[in-house]
């Protein structure tokens, strides 16, 4: 075997790491009279976004590395840990940021309409 990624302490260490790096920014440049329920929207968009990110340095190493073993087990393994969480922060960040902060910005904006886009945006999205 040429290499042993542990995509497992990878995945650890940076999703760990990346909590407090996504509560800094929003803390530090949201404005002050952003509503309290645009902060968790906000902060999983960012933590979803800046994942995935996090993911492509070890999907590079992993493929490198499994380029020159022998068998394609230890890809297989290491690209089904992997594939659950590409695919949790695409749809995290897909529904979240097109979907429910639109929204929240219509009912931050003038919260008597949010009826009205809630209805137009569900049509929207069914045709």
């Amino acid at each position: 075997m040429v290499g042993n990624i542990n995509v497992d302490a990878y995945l650890a260490t940076f999703f760990v790491v990346l909590f407090p790096f996504c509560l800094l920014i929003i803390f530090y440049y949201a404005e002050k009279g952003t509503s309290w329920h645009t902060y968790p929207t906000v902060f999983a968009c960012y933590y979803a976004a800046f994942g995935i990110i996090v993911l492509i340095p070890i999907d590079i190493a992993m493929v490198i590395v499994n380029r020159r073993v022998e068998s394609d087990t230890d890809y297989l393994l290491d690209k089904s840990k992997l594939k659950p969480a590409y695919l949790t922060f695409f749809l995290t960040l897909t529904i979240l940021a097109s979907i429910v902060l639109i929204i929240q910005e219509g009912y931050n904006s003038d919260g008597i309409r949010l009826n009205i886009n809630v209805n137009y945006y569900f049509l929207f999205l069914t045709t």
